[in-house]
């Protein structure tokens, strides 16, 4: 687990010094942000949104480790900017909290599991979901998108992360309605 803590941090560290890195080609026509105007993060918390154990790694690793289990951790990003927070991924669905047999949409594959909830960790330091003000999501596997509910604001149309939810309104039927069933 530490491992992974340590290759997140460096890549939002390296994307970072990406983003500085850049300011030459920011433009008044570039969407970018002036780098050198933009400002920094105040605080960065890093929350355990879930673990899952897959049955077969080689879905990830294609010809090699056929049948070996392999354990994930989900981990969301609540990113303070002065009085804005975002949250980056929403991790495995509330409903899933303590429960042994775990949350899945592909169940043959993998299966997800909680020990503590978004709400819970907001608690633990001072703050609820309604203060979120910006939900990012990487992508749409249910172990990102599981709590997106949750969240005050954030129903689909007035998302920060369109692509996302234009992605989500591909899945398969069953698998939405698992994630929204979750939700409710």
């Amino acid at each position: 687990m530490l491992k992974h803590t340590r290759t997140a941090i460096l890549s939002l560290l390296a994307a970072a010094s990406l983003s500085v890195d850049g300011t030459a080609a920011a433009t008044a026509e570039s969407r970018l942000p002036d780098a050198t105007t933009a400002g920094f993060a105040h605080r960065l918390y890093r929350l355990d949104c879930g673990h899952s154990l897959a049955n077969d790694e080689s879905v990830w690793t294609p010809g090699e480790n056929v049948g070996r289990s392999i354990e994930f951790s989900s981990t969301c990003w609540l990113i303070q900017r002065g009085n804005e927070w975002l949250l980056w991924d929403t991790g495995v669905p509330e409903s899933a909290l303590n429960d042994p047999k775990g949350w899945s949409t592909l169940p043959k594959l993998i299966v997800y599991h909680l020990d503590k909830t978004l709400t819970d960790q907001f608690a633990a330091i001072g703050l609820k979901t309604t203060d979120v003000t910006y939900v990012a999501l990487s992508h749409t596997h249910g172990d990102h998108i599981g709590n997106v509910r949750p969240i005050p604001g954030f129903n689909g149309s007035d998302a920060t992360s369109g692509v996302c939810v234009d992605q989500f309104s591909r899945w398969p039927k069953r698998q939405r309605k698992s994630i929204e069933g979750s939700r409710a």
